[in-house]
């Protein structure tokens, strides 16, 4: 098992992915079920990070345009002022330059 969604070893892959999916995995005959390890502290992991915020710093734009980015989903009125609030942090970090 490869829990791609996951970044770093927490009690929810610990306990869902090691204990109830490991039962449902023995339950269902399978003898190997093991899970990988997730990225955590890696080092090219914790490098790849840095560099990320650093191009995003460097840019002056310290978060992701993706962040603003709609949801394809209906969004929850939090969501929406989240939203608003990182599009307006931004402007403000443009009209700083």
């Amino acid at each position: 098992m490869v829990p791609i969604a996951f970044t770093s070893d927490h009690i929810e892959t610990l306990f869902e992915l090691d204990i109830e999916y490991g039962k449902v995995a023995h339950d269902a005959g399978i003898s190997q079920y093991m899970r990988a390890e997730a990225l955590n502290d890696h080092p090219p992991f914790i490098d790849a990070l840095a560099t990320i915020v650093k191009e995003h710093i460097d840019a002056g734009f310290p978060t992701s345009p993706q962040l603003l980015l709609p949801d394809p989903g209906a969004e929850s009125a939090q969501t929406v002022t989240t939203r608003k609030w990182i599009a307006a942090q931004a402007a403000r970090q443009a009209e700083r330059k």
